[in-house]
């Protein structure tokens, strides 16, 4: 795609001011906004060198969020499946998210990772625990993962959840679960990178898994 460069000086017109939720935060065209008309009418007799800094940086702000929308755009096409991730705090009180960034990483020994936004309410319990466990969902399931989504729900009220051995809370009737301890922590980004290593007696169920492709639920269908 090809972008033409303003004329040195000259600022730009002001941008359309729409809304975009991003992790609880509303941006409007990337959070700045500069009224051009405004900037002409007072510089009539050209603007002085430093005040075209802010229509610049006006600038670099809609390209990258031109290019954050990109690339949300080409993850999306990304098939994947859904887990929740959970953990309890020094009061025993359980916290989870909703990931689509879960995957092995290692059979010898057992390792598995997630992908932990540093926005999200619990962040602070995940990067403090010793532990924490993983629930692959079920199609039927897509409920449960947006409620555990959504930063602002009661996650745990409605039940559905069960107590592991070790004292763990997974969902009671997962795909698949697997309790971990965790290994290293690796910063990255606006995530933490978060590894365990899989303890106890992984458990596995028949059937198909909860699938997310183009911001939406999708099912498997056998290949042609």
């Amino acid at each position: 795609m090809n972008h033409q460069a303003e004329p040195a000086g000259h600022p730009a017109a002001a941008p359309v001011g729409r809304t975009m939720p991003v992790d609880g935060d509303v941006l409007v065209d990337g959070g700045l906004l500069v009224s051009g008309e405004v900037l002409l009418t007072e510089w009539a007799a050209g603007p002085p060198a430093e005040a075209v800094r802010p229509d610049r940086e006006a600038g670099d702000a809609r390209q990258a969020h031109r290019m954050a929308e990109a690339f949300r755009n080409a993850m999306a096409r990304f098939p994947t499946g859904v887990a929740i991730v959970t953990t309890v705090d020094e009061h025993d009180t359980p916290h989870g998210l909703t990931v689509s960034s879960f995957c092995s990483v290692s059979l010898d020994p057992p390792l598995v990772l997630v992908c932990l936004a540093r926005s999200a309410r619990c962040f602070p319990v995940f990067a403090r625990t010793g532990d924490f466990a993983v629930s692959v969902l079920r199609p039927r399931h897509a409920e449960l993962a947006l409620r555990f989504a959504d930063s602002t729900a009661e996650k745990f009220g409605r039940g559905g959840f069960a107590r592991t051995s070790r004292g763990g809370v997974v969902v009671d009737d997962a795909l698949a679960t697997v309790e971990c301890r965790v290994d290293r922590r690796h910063p990255a980004g606006d995530h933490v990178i978060l590894v365990g290593e899989v303890v106890g007696q992984p458990l596995a169920d028949t059937g198909t898994p909860a699938v997310y492709f183009d911001r939406r639920f999708a099912a498997i269908s056998p290949a042609p």
